[in-house]
């Protein structure tokens, strides 16, 4: 008989204990919503408590936000008045006229009459905005190869933006898109970039989308290049190389021709000149050499 009182007790307690082990970040419900938009939050509430009221949360702390109460006016942070209110009959929380700031978790505290406060619900609100339609731009590189950004701005959250290349995209050499991101800290908006490096071996078409925004194609690799351009200049360059050695090898076989056919020449005006004796000469010579004077009269 004396079984069933402590069964009752032990359920009472354990859930009680279930009831305190509902802290912020458990069994969360996340809420998405469009920047100037409206957005509820439900609570269910049983209208026994004192306190009824609505916080936003961060790891280190804990703000009013809105509420109910059967005891004292609560005062309502001054960034929420005329866009948030509490509904009576169910405790709903209704915010409009939304921020990015507004992203947060938000708990829907009751504080009962004599007794301790429990969150009853908790919720994650995404605040975002639209990006922007993407732009692409390209740029050449002295390496030969082409660099193709995509840029967007004036969203959230942050994200990067997703390539999309037709016409054989595993023959042209991409490289994994190098993405960076910059948060203005005023209005809490995303300006983000994204580059795709790849060397042109055939024409291409390409856009790049985030979110469900979508920039325009774009036709790249209009002019092949079959090599890279420092390839290009290489060969050039060697080929150049080639040609001036080759000419120079052209000019000193002439230049040695040339000085040998002088040196024979030369060698030719300087030797003496030899002729060949005249026959009536020699003859004549020769009688001559034999004919005797006139003798004297003996």
């Amino acid at each position: 008989m004396a079984t069933t009182p402590i069964c009752a007790q032990l359920l009472g307690l354990s859930a009680a204990i279930l009831s305190l082990l509902r802290p912020y970040g458990c069994e969360v419900v996340t809420r998405y919503a469009e920047v100037g938009g409206r957005v509820s939050l439900d609570c269910e509430i049983d209208h026994h408590f004192r306190y009824l009221y609505w916080q936003k949360k961060t790891e280190l702390s804990a703000m009013f936000v809105n509420g109910l109460t059967n005891a004292n006016e609560l005062t309502i942070l001054p960034e929420y008045i005329n866009r948030s209110r509490v509904y009576e009959k169910n405790g709903t929380l209704e915010l409009w006229d939304l921020k990015l700031s507004d992203t947060m978790h938000y708990t829907c505290d009751k504080v009962p009459e004599g007794g301790m406060a429990s969150t009853l619900c908790t919720y994650h609100l995404i605040v975002t905005a639209e990006y922007t339609q993407p732009v692409l731009t390209t740029h050449s590189s002295d390496d030969g190869h082409l660099n193709v950004t995509c840029s967007s701005w004036g969203g959230s959250p942050r994200d990067d933006p997703q390539w999309r290349v037709f016409g054989e995209p595993n023959s042209t050499g991409l490289w994994k898109p190098m993405s960076a991101a910059l948060q203005d800290p005023t209005d809490l908006y995303w300006n983000v970039t994204s580059t795709l490096t790849l060397i042109c071996t055939q024409k291409l078409r390409i856009s790049c989308a985030i979110g469900n925004v979508t920039s325009e194609e774009l036709e790249i690799c209009t002019q092949l290049f079959p090599f890279p351009l420092n390839v290009i200049v290489a060969i050039g360059v060697v080929a150049v190389l080639a040609l001036g050695m080759l000419l120079c090898g052209i000019a000193q076989l002439l230049k040695r021709f040339c000085r040998d056919s002088n040196g024979q020449r030369a060698r030719v005006e300087e030797m003496p000149l030899r002729t060949t004796p005249d026959p009536a000469s020699s003859e004549e010579t020769s009688f001559s050499s034999h004919v005797e004077g006139p003798r004297e009269p003996v």
